[in-house]
């Protein structure tokens, strides 16, 4: 009975090990929104952003919030000379680079995790 009891056991343990790591998110999507925090209604997030566009004459920068990720939020541009990016906690702000253009700027986190944001300068 005790060999029987002792891998019954450590068969539970094993099970319960497997388990407790499905419930935790390790891909989360990361979510790019306008305005203070993200808005859900009927289940759908209204103010999420997937298109920006900015203007060297008019509007040069913008501020968009980041969301629902794993943390450690990282952001590049394909193209320095169109957009530059900056990333200030859970805050992404662009800026226009100089140059008119498209550009595509990765946000990713530190599971790695990305979100692609257009970005067209004109």
């Amino acid at each position: 009975m005790g060999k029987r009891w002792k891998c019954f056991r450590i068969m539970l343990l094993m099970f319960g090990a497997i388990s407790l790591h499905g419930c935790y998110d390790d891909s989360a999507d990361i979510v790019l929104y306008s305005g203070d925090q993200p808005i859900k209604e009927n289940g759908v997030y209204t103010n999420t952003v997937t298109h920006v566009t900015l203007s060297v004459s008019g509007q040069s920068s913008m501020e968009l919030g980041m969301a629902f990720g794993n943390g450690w939020y990282r952001a590049e541009t394909s193209d320095a000379e169109i957009v530059k990016v900056e990333v200030r906690y859970n805050r992404l702000v662009l800026s226009c680079g100089g140059k008119s253009g498209e550009a595509i700027v990765i946000i990713s986190d530190e599971k790695g995790n990305e979100e692609k944001l257009s970005v067209e300068v004109s």
